[in-house]
């Protein structure tokens, strides 16, 4: 059964993206490759930066990186829908990576989170999240959609 409402595949979708980003997040920092996870920054927006490591910072951080992860996932919808499902995996990536610029970049230079600045290292470690949660989010929209809700899609070659 197919989603043929696209609020509905909009939370899906940032919902499955969200998922992936989140494992991705948790090995890099893990690995000791990045050193701070979305979870973190999100949980940055809502309070002091000690309070990131406490229970209610990681249940604030994960409500509201689930928040930002479904908003996301709008443009991500709306380009596939405008667009069609062709590369929608280069779409998805392409706008997690905005999403990452706009996010990360731009709102914490304005003060957004007091979880900042990170290492080029860090940066680059939560790029490549957000673009596993633009591919996911992308995926999931496109499987999980109706195809009434990406008219714009060309129909699938045959194998000869």
């Amino acid at each position: 059964m197919k989603i043929r409402d696209t609020f509905a595949l909009v939370l899906t979708s940032g919902l499955a993206g969200n998922a992936a980003k989140g494992l991705v997040d948790t090995l890099l920092f893990r690995k000791k490759i990045s050193t701070i996870t979305h979870r973190d920054i999100a949980t940055g927006i809502f309070s002091d930066a000690p309070a990131i490591r406490t229970t209610l910072g990681h249940l604030l951080g994960h409500l509201g990186d689930l928040c930002i992860g479904t908003m996301v996932a709008a443009p991500i919808v709306w380009v596939l829908r405008r667009t069609g499902t062709d590369l929608y995996p280069l779409k998805g990536m392409v706008l997690g990576h905005a999403a990452w610029v706009v996010a990360l970049g731009a709102s914490a230079h304005l003060g957004a989170s007091r979880v900042y600045p990170m290492s080029p290292r860090t940066n680059l470690a939560l790029l490549a999240s957000e673009c596993v949660y633009g591919a996911v989010a992308a995926l999931t929209a496109v499987h999980l959609g109706h195809p009434d809700l990406f008219p714009g899609t060309t129909a699938p070659r045959q194998k000869r």
